[in-house]
């Protein structure tokens, strides 16, 4: 965030350092691992944040201005502390348990069954501790009777999906609009975190500005269930010894998923496609399944093909595969101009 462009603008470190504490019991394994904590929850980064929200409706809602508040909470991340009696809520044995389906099977093998548990059991807890916390503020919105003038917005920059990030961009969205038809209603349409600018732009009656990528969710607001022919897409670049290898695209309608890789060496394509009205949970690979070339064809033509994430020009790329595709030629004997 540029600070410059807030009124008000505040920052807070991370309090879960030994240093800063007694010593803690860690649960789960490395990558999902939490703390239980069992001091003064007030002391915490994430109850100072909530004082500083309620603080600012208070001053806010004495105004006739209006007002944006950005809240993010930073102790639903693994190695953050979690206060001992969201762990008290949960049986990690009662948990609906089962190994998380991953691209990187090699990463849960590693672990036996009761460490997987424990993590599941931290995610509930970590997940419980930002309700409660949410919960202070939207108290807050409720009593000083903000409700019928005020737009909330609860998003997540990813979700908590081990090592896959390509199925970690699934995330949470809700939106409350005042006089929103749809309110309190699921929408199990696909939309995109670019798709919340515009809507809120649609929302305040501000003007809105060229060249933006999402589309406004305001008819989705008044009618979740309406006809909605657009998909999501996700870019991943693989990193290995600080050398991109390749690059995955991922193209999300409601009912496939569709992924491709491409090998930034040799310029190899490997696909993947995924029925989720049957298999929700992406354990099926059918790309190689004929009866489903159209549906490929399809939504391979809807990726948008431009920068990459490491800001790798898709010149630059192509320029790659011919240079590689040379060398190739030349291994076989060819001059590699062919």
């Amino acid at each position: 965030f540029n600070a410059k462009g807030w009124d008000e603008f505040q920052t807070l470190g991370i309090r879960w350092r030994g240093k800063d504490h007694p010593p803690l019991r860690a649960i789960g394994t490395p990558r999902g691992r939490f703390y239980e904590y069992d001091g003064e929850e007030a002391d915490l980064n994430d109850s100072e944040r909530v004082r500083v929200a309620m603080g600012f409706l208070n001053k806010a809602s004495q105004d006739t201005k209006p007002f944006l508040l950005y809240v993010g909470f930073r102790e639903t991340h693994a190695q953050s502390l979690i206060p001992k009696r969201f762990w008290e809520m949960y049986n990690k044995d009662d948990l609906p348990w089962k190994l998380p389906v991953t691209r990187k099977p090699d990463y849960y093998g590693k672990y036996g069954e009761d460490e997987l548990k424990e993590e599941i059991l931290a995610y509930y807890a970590a997940v419980s501790h930002l309700d409660s916390l949410m919960g202070e503020i939207l108290d807050e919105v409720t009593r000083l009777n903000l409700w019928e003038n005020t737009v909330v917005v609860f998003l997540s920059d990813h979700s908590f999906h081990g090592k896959d990030r390509l199925r970690a961009v699934r995330v949470p969205l809700i939106i409350y609009s005042p006089g929103a038809a749809g309110n309190g209603r699921v929408c199990r349409r696909v939309v995109e975190l670019l798709d919340v600018y515009p809507t809120l732009v649609e929302l305040c009656g501000v003007p809105k500005p060229e060249g933006l990528e999402g589309r406004s969710l305001v008819p989705l607001l008044n009618d979740p269930s309406m006809k909605w022919d657009h998909c999501a897409q996700t870019d991943y670049v693989r990193v290995e010894n600080q050398e991109q290898k390749d690059v995955g695209r991922a193209i999300s309608s409601e009912n496939f998923r569709y992924i491709e890789w491409e090998d930034l060496g040799d310029g190899s394509i490997t696909q993947e496609l995924y029925n989720l009205e049957i298999d929700p949970e992406e354990t099926n690979n059918v790309a190689d399944d004929a009866q489903y070339a159209e549906i490929i064809q399809q939504l391979r033509s809807q990726i948008i093909r431009g920068e990459t994430q490491l800001g790798r020009s898709e010149n630059d790329l192509n320029t790659r595969r011919n240079n590689a595709a040379k060398d190739k030629a030349k291994d076989n004997g060819g001059d590699g101009d062919d």
